[in-house]
C-alpha cells in the first residue's frame, strides 16, 4: 500500500553537536601553480615518473591506468626496477597545498610533506569506517622497538570518507604546519591545519610527533621536500598549486599563543539529520548556483546514497555520500532562511526540466519548465518510505523513482510515463540524463560526466542515447518512445 502526500516534514533523528564539515564548494586560494609540462619541478627519478596529457582508469580493472601524449598531467606507474618515489626540487616549512589525484582500484600512494609526513592516497570508494589507512588519513608512525602488534601508532582517520569511485578526478586541498625549533629544540610538532577532500574537511589541527611509516627521513628539521610515493601502486596528479614558506627557526616567542577574545554567547550547536532504519524526506528551501529552490526536499538512504529534488521542476539538484543535511537555518529560533544543507561530498547536477518536448534536435533545453503544461501532484512512499515523484508534462503522467543501490554507491533513477487513458504516446519527448562540459563514452559503454565528476550507466537494449553540444557544453538525451501510450526510461549515476 502506497502513501500519497503532497507536503511532508520530517523531523526525525535530530541531534546536536560537533558539526560535520559544510559541503560548500571547496575554498578557492589563489595559490601559485606549478607548471607540469616537464618534470624540471622534481629531482632526477627512475621512469615510473612521466608528464602525459591525460590519464583514464577503468573503474573496475585493478591498478589500470594508461595516458595519452601530452602535458599537464603527472602519472606514475610502478614497474620492476622503476618504483623510485619523486622529491620535489624546492623544500619548504609551512606549505599550502591544492591538487587533483585520479586512481585506479585498488591503487595506494602518498603525500609526504617535508618528506616526513604523510597524507595517505588510496582507492578507498565504497569504505563505510575508514582508518588512517584510506584516502585523507595522517599515516601512521611506526616503531619495530615497541614490540610484536604494537609497533604502529598515533594515525587519524578522516572523519568521512568523501571519497569517489576509482577513474574520477578527486581534489584535494592541504595546509600543512612545519615543526618549529630553537636551536636544536624542537619546540612545537609538525601539525596539519587542515585536510579538505572533494570539498569536504577530513582533517583539521592534527599533530603529528614524529615522521610517519616509510618517511624518506627519520630525523625532523626545519624544512624538507614533497615527496610523492612512487613504489606502491599508480596515480595521476594535475592542477598542483602550492604556496611554500622557508621554515623559520623559532625565538621563545614564535608562535606563543595569543590571547583569547573575551567570552561571548556561544553559537547554537548545528542541528544535524540522519537516517538510520528508513529512509527520511525533508521539505526545505535548498541553495543550488546562486539561487534558492523553494519547492526542494532531501531524501536520505540508510544504505548512504542521498540527494536533493526540485518539486516544481522535477528536476535532480545534488547527490551525495555519507552525512545528510543540516537543518539548523531552519529549526533555530525562527529559521529565518529555511535553508537545508546538504552534508559531505556533493555532486551538483544541473537542475534543469528532466523531461521537455523538443520541437528538433537542435532546439535548446529549457531553463525551466511552462507552468502551463506541468502540473505536480506530490510523491507516492513506498512501503520502505521512498518516495517516487508524480508530475504531469503536457498530460502525460510522470512517476519517477530515484533510488539509492544496496551498497550506498549509487542512484538509479526510472521514470515510468503514461499519456491520456486512450491517446497514443506523443513525440518529441526527451530525458536529459546529463549536461556537463563535456560527455564521453567510454570503452565499456558507460560515459563520464564532466571533467572526471561522475559516471553514468544506461541499461542495455534501450533507446538510444543522442549526446549534442550546445553553447560550448555537452548533453546527454534519452528519446521517450511510448508503447501502447507507456514508455519507460532510467538510468544509474556511479561516483
Amino acid at each position: 500500500m502506497t502513501r500519497r502526500l503532497s507536503f511532508l516534514f520530517v523531523a526525525s533523528l535530530v541531534s546536536t553537536g560537533t558539526a560535520q564539515a559544510p559541503t560548500a564548494a571547496s575554498t578557492a586560494d589563489p595559490l601559485p601553480s606549478l607548471p607540469l609540462t616537464t618534470l624540471s619541478a622534481f629531482r632526477p627519478t627512475s621512469a615510473n615518473w612521466r608528464i602525459a596529457g591525460a590519464a583514464t582508469a577503468d573503474r573496475s580493472r585493478p591498478l589500470a591506468l594508461t595516458d595519452d601524449p601530452g602535458t599537464g598531467v603527472l602519472v606514475n606507474t610502478p614497474a620492476p626496477g622503476a618504483r623510485g618515489n619523486l622529491f620535489t626540487t624546492w623544500e619548504h616549512g609551512d606549505l599550502d597545498l591544492s591538487l587533483d589525484i585520479m586512481m585506479p582500484k585498488g591503487s595506494n600512494s602518498g603525500l609526504y610533506f617535508m618528506g616526513r609526513y604523510e597524507v595517505q592516497l588510496l582507492d578507498s570508494w565504497g569504505v563505510r569506517a575508514p582508518t588512517f589507512a584510506d584516502l585523507g588519513g595522517i599515516y601512521q608512525r611506526w616503531d619495530d622497538g615497541r614490540g610484536a602488534g604494537r609497533e604502529g601508532f598515533e594515525g587519524t582517520a578522516p572523519r568521512q570518507n568523501a571519497s569517489r569511485a576509482p577513474g574520477l578526478w578527486q581534489h584535494l586541498e592541504i595546509s600543512f604546519r612545519a615543526p618549529t625549533f630553537k636551536e636544536t629544540q624542537k619546540l612545537t610538532n609538525a601539525r596539519f591545519a587542515t585536510v579538505r577532500l572533494n570539498g569536504v574537511v577530513v582533517q583539521e589541527n592534527v599533530e603529528v610527533t614524529g615522521p610517519t611509516r616509510a618517511a624518506a627521513f627519520n630525523d625532523e628539521v626545519p624544512t624538507g621536500p614533497l615527496m610523492i610515493q612512487g613504489d606502491h601502486g599508480p596515480i595521476a596528479i594535475r592542477n598542483i598549486r602550492y604556496q611554500a614558506r622557508s621554515g623559520v627557526v623559532a625565538t621563545d616567542s614564535a608562535r606563543s599563543p595569543q590571547v583569547a577574545p573575551a567570552p561571548t554567547r556561544p553559537p547554537p550547536g548545528p542541528i544535524l539529520v540522519e537516517p538510520r532504519l528508513e529512509p527520511l524526506v525533508i521539505r526545505s528551501f535548498i541553495r543550488h548556483r546562486g539561487a534558492t529552490r523553494v519547492t526542494a526536499v532531501s531524501v536520505a538512504d540508510p544504505a548512504g546514497a542521498h540527494f536533493s529534488y526540485d518539486l516544481a521542476q522535477g528536476a535532480l539538484l545534488y547527490l551525495w555520500r555519507g552525512p545528510f543535511i543540516e537543518t539548523t537555518q531552519m529549526w533555530h529560533s525562527r529559521g529565518d532562511s529555511q535553508t537545508a544543507e546538504p552534508l559531505g561530498s556533493t555532486i551538483t547536477l544541473p537542475g534543469t526540466p528532466a523531461l521537455a518536448f523538443l520541437a528538433d534536435g537542435n532546439a535548446a533545453w529549457p531553463d525551466s519548465v511552462d507552468e502551463r503544461q506541468f502540473q505536480r501532484d506530490g510523491y507516492e512512499l513506498d512501503p520502505a518510505g521512498r518516495p517516487t515523484f508524480l508530475y504531469q508534462v503536457r498530460g502525460v503522467a510522470v512517476e519517477d523513482a530515484i533510488r539509492s543501490g544496496a551498497d550506498g554507491l549509487s542512484l538509479r533513477r526510472e521514470l515510468h510515463l503514461r499519456s491520456a487513458a486512450g491517446a497514443p504516446g506523443p513525440e518529441g519527448l526527451y530525458l536529459q540524463v546529463a549536461e556537463d562540459s563535456r560527455v564521453i563514452r567510454q570503452s565499456d559503454g558507460t560515459y563520464v560526466v564532466g571533467d572526471g565528476g561522475y559516471y553514468l550507466t544506461l541499461p542495455a537494449g534501450g533507446t538510444e542515447p543522442v549526446i549534442r553540444r550546445k553553447n560550448g557544453r555537452q548533453e546527454l538525451l534519452l528519446p521517450v518512445l511510448f508503447e501502447h501510450g507507456e514508455a519507460q526510461v532510467s538510468y544509474t549515476i556511479v561516483w
